[in-house]
């Protein structure tokens, strides 16, 4: 009887114990793990790159005209001697002051630079160096030797100018009395083209020559305007 009692109380134990385990589980079953959010870190949107602007490309600096530089020769043939006028010419030229450069008269007319030919004795007073249809011929007056007119020799420099510029406008060497300009310049140059006056070229690093040019001589007028030298009449390419 004792053992019947004894298996019963730990049949009974051992139910307890199945029936304790059981809760567990369900227990363990029905509570949730606590679920774990993982928030996405958001990602930084690339920022697009701007597109550099292209720089203008520079245009191209205009090639400086280069100046050619002439030495005026009187024509080899002149017109016959005894249809030519006498001219008087009192002085060297002033505005080149080769040797065989005068400065003469002809009527109530100037004209400088007229060169002479000691062969014939007749003067070549070009307008146009370039143009032999623009040169005045005449024959020399008086009986002076002309070495004995002629002045001392002097620093050189152009006589005459071919500018660069629409038209190509022409400047002759003002030798008498004129006017001033901005900044205290002389109007060195009469030019055509409706420039009218420039003053006195200067050379360039590579040796061309420019000048500044206006349009009139007025008191209330300061621009000015850099003209490259096409032609220039000269003694001699190294006149500076």
């Amino acid at each position: 009887m004792r053992r019947i009692v004894l298996l019963l109380v730990a049949l009974v134990v051992t139910t307890l114990v199945l029936a304790c385990e059981e809760e567990k589980e369900e227990a363990a079953v029905a509570t949730p793990s606590p679920a774990i959010t993982v928030t996405a870190t958001p990602q930084a949107t690339p920022t697009p790159e701007a597109t550099p602007t292209p720089e203008p490309t520079p245009s191209p600096s205009p090639t400086p005209t280069a100046t050619a530089m002439h030495r005026y020769e009187p024509p080899a043939k002149f017109p016959d001697p005894a249809t030519l006028p006498v001219v008087d010419c009192w002085t060297g030229s002033l505005s080149t002051l080769r040797a065989d450069g005068f400065r003469c008269s002809l009527g109530n007319m100037i004209h400088d630079p007229c060169f002479l030919s000691t062969e014939a004795m007749i003067l070549a007073c070009p307008d146009d160096p370039r143009d032999e249809s623009t040169t005045i011929f005449a024959r020399w007056g008086g009986e002076k030797d002309p070495a004995d007119v002629r002045g001392p020799a002097g620093e050189e420099s152009p006589w005459f100018l071919v500018l660069d510029a629409p038209g190509n406008p022409l400047c002759h060497l003002v030798t008498g009395a004129t006017g001033g300009l901005p900044g205290g310049r002389r109007a060195d140059f009469a030019c055509s083209g409706g420039i009218d006056w420039c003053v006195s070229p200067e050379p360039t690093s590579s040796g061309d020559l420019v000048v500044y040019c206006y349009p009139g001589v007025r008191p209330d007028w300061s621009e000015e305007e850099m003209l490259a030298v096409e032609i220039a009449y000269t003694v001699s390419e190294a006149w500076y």
